[in-house]
């Protein structure tokens, strides 16, 4: 696992619902992004894998920080919960994204951008158990898919 799955890992662990954020990691470039709405500003923080340690220190102070500024008593989501689970499986340099948004209580995860088949799956707030729990696995099997084939290249799921 990278510093900055690490970090996404963690900045997952710490948002709740109802904040304007989201945190994204992307494998194939190892970066984790938050992002932060408020009125009309956004507020972006990207840390790349070749981020010097001292600066990826100080920008996840200021993520932190900004998501102490929305803090929100809520729990941690079933979804959210979902993607943290996802972030542990992913590897670096896979073609996968994932991403939770507080504001709607939705995990993303994306596999393909390199080739001709973007598989995207949304768990959202909505979704029975039986409906998040099948999506997971379906992400589960694209990640499994991926290590069996080879980074980079795509899985398909149907």
């Amino acid at each position: 696992m990278t510093r900055n799955q690490r970090i996404a890992i963690e900045l997952l662990g710490v948002i709740r619902k109802g904040t304007e954020i989201h945190v994204d990691y992307g494998c194939l470039d190892d970066m984790v992004s938050l992002w932060c709405y408020k009125n009309s500003d956004v507020n972006v923080v990207h840390i790349f894998n070749h981020t010097p340690e001292k600066q990826s220190i100080c920008l996840f102070n200021e993520c932190k920080a900004i998501i102490e500024s929305q803090k929100s008593n809520a729990e941690i989501t079933r979804n959210q919960k979902l993607a943290i689970k996802l972030m542990h499986e992913i590897k670096s340099g896979m073609d996968i994204v994932i991403r939770y948004d507080c504001y709607i209580d939705q995990a993303e995860f994306c596999h393909g951008f390199l080739s001709d088949q973007l598989d995207m799956i949304d768990i959202r707030e909505y979704h029975i158990n039986e409906q998040a729990n099948n999506d997971f696995k379906k992400c589960l099997k694209i990640i499994e898919d991926v290590q069996k084939i080879g980074f980079g290249q795509p899985a398909f799921i149907f």
